[in-house]
Parts: structure tokens; C-alpha cells; sequence
């Protein structure tokens, strides 16, 4: 009972203190905001669509606190304890947002290694016409790669040449059609023993999961493309002038329209992520693969559902924020990887040498212990 009386009158010092000391009162109140961010993804999309957003400002608010830490190092350290504490509660989510592995890449053990790409191509929207010949750099960076195992998001599976010339280097490939020409395309160096579509309400995107023979194993490989936020050229110019220019009217009519377009967004691709998630905890699979364009951050109630029971290969071998779409400013890593058990993340990292799409490509290597 001390105990208790103790730790209440503190806090009731705390709290008077604040009153009498603004800046207190400001990281307090950052630091409560910070941890409603971190643990957005906990909210049903369903039930509160706007208040499941909150994740894509969590940056913001860890930055906030952060300057509180280096505020309270000059002005009276004794309030560090403040973002401190703030930044212990959100460790988890921090982790997940941007993981700092020393060492890098692990160290070359026995058992079977593999090489798994992931890349939305932005459907070649690139492409250069050289003597009469087009030319796709997103696919010819495809094509280059030494990958065991590649999935491809928004290709054009009209291009019946582009799929002929890598025969010989992906013997095992099936693609997937999705509406106005779109579609998951999949690539291996190993048998395709059988495939099957994860049914979810979608005009345009899809989930399918492929079973491919490797060596004495069989892997479930799960290629994903889930709802899009269907940001235009308008709301790009909105989100921009936002960053520029955050006036209150501004963030009333510009922001709200473009958080009520993310939050239908959230609300649908909340469905099919049940739906994949579902699905993986089904097959009970320790060679699991789940990987693709997921449209949406790693504080996300999407990221959350799908990657229970898996391991983020991103969070385990990569370092930094480790953004995966590059265009217009929006700086999420929204392309992930998670794995089963049977798997250990030997490096995982995103490609930043080529931009011809709005997406970089995220490679990883995997090891199977013998």
C-alpha cells in the first residue's frame, strides 16, 4: 500500500509541477500522443477508420519526443526520465518503424540458402526506345538478378516476350490477372506444385499463395497487392502543400479530405488482411513466405494482422526507415517480407539503385537450417 501511495503522490507532483512548467506539460502530451500512434494498429479500421490512421503520424510525434530528450539535456536533466519513459513504451513499435541491426548480414552457417525478391514495377511504366526496341529498366533489373524466388506486383501480363525471356533463368512462373490489365506475376527456379487465389472483396488488387517444391521442403509463398489508397495527382499536390504550408486551412479541408480517402482505404485492405492472415495460421506452415506490396506502414493494423506468427525480415536484418515507395514525397515503407520459423533472415535490405517505379525493389536472403 506505500508502495502505491508513493507512486500516486509522484505522479500528482509531476502533474502540479507541469502546470507551473509549460514545456513539461508540452512532452507530456507529446509523449501520449506517441504512444496512441504506436498502438493504432491495435484499432479495428472497421470500427474507426480515421483513428486507425493515426500510425502514419507516429514519425512525427518520435521526433517530437526526441527533441524533448535533447531539450531537457541542456535545460535540466533531471526531466529526461520523460521522453525517456515515453520511448521505452514505444520501443516495440519503434523497432518495427526503423530497426537498427548491428552487424548487418549473419554469418554464413550450414543449412540451404535462398534469395527472395519482392518489386512492384509500377506495370514497366518506364521505358525506353532504343534502335526500334523497347526497352524496360524495372524488368531488365529483374531479369539481372540472381533471385531463387521473385514476386512482382502491378505487371503487365500482356508482355508475352518479356515473360519468354526469362525461360531458361525462371523455368516456373505463373501470373495472376487483375483488372485493367494489372496483375501478380511469380517467378521461380523451382517447381510450382500448385497455386490458389485468397478470396477478399477487391476491385483491383489480390493476394495468390503458390507452393513450390525446394529441394526436400515445400514452401508456401504468398505474393500480395492489398488495396491501394488510390492517391491522385490532386491529393499528391494536397500532401504537398500541406508539408509546405500547414495552415489551419490547409490542414482542414485539404487534410481531412485526403485522411477520409486513407481511411476507406485502411477500412477495405483491414478485411484482406484478415483474409491473408487467416489463411497463413490455416496452412501452419514453418516455410512460410508472405511477402509484396501491402500499401501500408509498418504502424499499421495491416503490418500487425499479417506478420503474427511470422518474422519481419525488414525489422530482424534491416537498418533505418528503410523506405520502399519513393514518389511525391511519401516516404513509407509500404513493400514487407515476413517469414516463418522453419526460416532464418540471413539480410534483408531495399534496393535504392534504380527508381524507374514508385516502388524499390526489397531483396532478402534466407536460410533453411540442416
Amino acid at each position: 500500500m506505500p508502495a502505491n501511495v508513493n507512486i500516486w503522490d509522484t505522479i500528482k507532483r509531476v502533474m502540479r509541477f507541469s502546470l507551473h512548467y509549460p514545456p513539461l506539460l508540452i512532452n507530456l502530451g507529446v509523449g501520449v500522443v506517441l504512444l496512441f500512434c504506436a498502438y493504432s494498429p491495435y484499432i479495428s479500421p472497421i470500427a474507426h477508420p480515421y483513428w486507425a490512421c493515426a500510425g502514419l503520424l507516429f514519425p512525427f510525434f518520435v521526433l517530437g519526443n526526441a527533441m524533448f530528450l535533447f531539450y531537457w539535456l541542456v535545460v535540466r536533466r533531471k526531466f529526461l526520465i520523460v521522453p525517456l519513459f515515453f520511448f521505452v513504451l514505444s520501443w516495440a513499435p519503434l523497432r518495427a518503424y526503423m530497426p537498427i541491426n548491428f552487424g548487418g548480414k549473419q554469418t554464413e552457417q550450414t543449412g540451404d540458402t535462398l534469395r527472395v525478391l519482392t518489386y512492384n514495377t509500377m506495370n514497366l511504366f518506364t521505358e525506353i526506345r532504343e534502335e526500334g526496341v523497347s526497352i524496360f529498366p524495372s524488368w531488365e533489373y529483374v531479369k539481372n538478378q540472381n533471385a531463387d524466388i521473385v514476386c512482382i506486383q502491378e505487371f503487365p501480363l500482356y508482355l508475352d516476350k518479356a515473360l519468354e525471356e526469362v525461360k531458361k533463368q525462371y523455368p516456373y512462373s505463373h501470373g495472376h490477372r487483375l483488372v485493367g490489365g494489372n496483375g501478380l506475376l511469380f517467378l521461380s527456379k523451382y517447381p510450382i506444385l500448385s497455386y490458389e487465389t485468397i478470396n477478399y472483396p477487391s476491385d483491383s488488387n489480390g493476394s495468390v499463395a503458390f507452393y513450390v517444391k525446394y529441394k526436400k521442403d515445400t514452401l508456401l509463398v504468398v505474393n500480395n497487392h492489398l488495396e491501394s489508397n488510390r492517391i491522385n495527382d490532386h491529393d499528391k499536390e494536397a500532401y504537398s502543400e500541406l508539408l509546405h504550408k500547414p495552415s489551419k486551412s490547409n490542414i482542414v479541408k485539404k487534410g481531412w479530405s485526403l485522411l477520409t480517402k486513407l481511411a476507406k482505404a485502411s477500412a477495405v485492405r483491414s478485411v484482406q488482411a484478415d483474409s491473408v492472415a487467416s489463411y497463413v495460421k490455416r496452412q501452419h506452415r514453418p516455410l512460410t513466405i508472405v511477402c509484396g506490396d501491402l500499401n501500408d506502414s509498418p504502424i499499421s493494423y495491416t503490418r500487425r494482422r499479417i506478420s503474427q506468427g511470422l518474422t519481419d525480415a525488414f525489422m530482424t536484418r534491416g537498418n533505418g526507415v528503410g523506405f520502399t515507395y519513393n514518389k511525391s514525397r511519401m516516404y513509407f515503407r509500404i513493400d514487407h517480407l515476413f517469414v516463418g520459423s522453419g526460416f532464418q533472415v540471413v539480410d534483408c535490405r531495399i534496393d535504392k539503385t534504380i527508381d524507374t517505379s514508385d516502388h524499390y525493389p526489397m531483396w532478402t536472403v534466407l536460410r533453411i537450417p540442416r
